[in-house]
């Protein structure tokens, strides 16, 4: 069990490395609004994560349509001012503990 939690712990730092890459990339690129932040994309993922275990049985292609809207919210296009300021990486993490 230790070491299932050991290789998790660096999976998901190896992970969260790659997002960080990903999104720094598409900022740059002016793909994706300058405001988002890897808490943000953390909890998206989580989102698109929960929508497909929800409907994986009723509507297996659901997820799709929940992804497809979350990241026209994301592009630099559709850019509004946001109602709240990013969490913190402590805050995220303590968040996505309770989930």
């Amino acid at each position: 069990m230790v070491h299932a939690a050991r290789t998790a712990g660096v999976d998901g730092d190896r992970g969260y490395g790659m997002m960080r890459e990903i999104l720094e990339h598409a900022q740059r690129t002016g793909k994706l609004r300058a405001d988002v932040t890897l808490p943000d994309m953390a909890f998206v993922v989580r989102g698109v994560a929960a929508t497909v275990r929800a409907t994986h049985k009723v509507a297996p292609g659901a997820w799709r349509r929940h992804l497809a809207l979350a990241l026209d919210g994301l592009r630099t296009t559709a850019a509004q001012p946001l109602p709240a300021p990013p969490m913190s990486t402590e805050q995220a993490r303590a968040a996505m503990r309770e989930c």
